[in-house]
């Protein structure tokens, strides 16, 4: 049997479904953990997750931002990012998080837009 639509999404991304993505994590967890501790994230950072996938990066992302750092998490495939949803309203997440379906230009756009316009002309 082919399980490739096992590890696609409905954007028709190979590799790319929340369950293929966190089971890969966990193969690789303490490489991946390794990487993101290096990287120089901190603590009240806005940081933007682009292609968030189920989300597996995202605990340790809050853990190095802090209580003032700010996670935007954004993925193409609304399954996935419903994925997210879910853990954080489960409870299984806790960050300050935006988690949103789309590309990064979407969200880029939104965010410059509400950077540069003033509250009153939203």
């Amino acid at each position: 049997m082919n399980n490739n639509h096992q590890k696609s999404t409905s954007t028709g991304h190979a590799l790319s479904a929340a369950a293929w993505l966190d089971a890969h994590y966990l193969a690789a967890q303490p490489e991946y953990e390794a990487m993101l501790r290096s990287a120089g994230f901190q603590r009240g950072w806005r940081v933007l997750d682009a292609g968030c996938g189920g989300g597996s990066y995202l605990p340790l992302l809050a853990e190095l931002l802090g209580p003032h750092g700010h996670i935007s998490a954004v993925d193409l495939a609304p399954e996935n990012v419903a994925h997210v949803q879910a853990q954080i309203g489960f409870g299984h997440l806790h960050w300050p998080a935006d988690v949103r379906p789309g590309a990064v230009i979407d969200w880029l756009e939104a965010a410059e837009f509400a950077h540069v316009t003033p509250l009153g002309e939203r």
